[in-house]
């Protein structure tokens, strides 16, 4: 707004109902790249481990770190814990107990 209409900052704040401090002031966020990297490698490194397990990694590593921090970048690089999906018990086709004879059917009560 400053380049194109060649106003103040002062000006530019007040039309956009902000203080000056606003505009000036500097991030106070530190690099979190290395801790992003880390975080990533064991991940996939260790599939099957959430953000709390690489949380207890990272502490036994030597990082000071929150786990809601963790869980923050965790969750901004798109990981997720991937979920075991559930296998069904296969069993042999069940007949009518009408066509079994009475020997048989101790052998198919067993199966069920």
């Amino acid at each position: 707004m400053q380049e194109r209409f060649q106003v103040s900052v002062r000006r530019s704040c007040r039309l956009a109902q902000l203080r000056p401090s606003v505009w000036y002031a500097k991030s106070q966020a530190r690099d979190q790249s290395a801790l992003r990297l880390r975080i990533r490698e064991i991940a996939m490194s260790r599939p099957r481990f959430g953000y709390l397990r690489v949380h207890v990694m990272l502490r036994r590593e030597g990082w000071t770190i929150n786990k809601k921090r963790v869980w923050r970048l965790y969750r901004l690089d798109g990981l997720q814990l991937r979920m075991k999906t559930k296998r069904r018990k296969v069993c042999v086709r069940r007949t009518r107990l009408d066509d079994v004879r009475g020997d048989q059917l101790a052998v198919i009560a067993g199966c069920q």
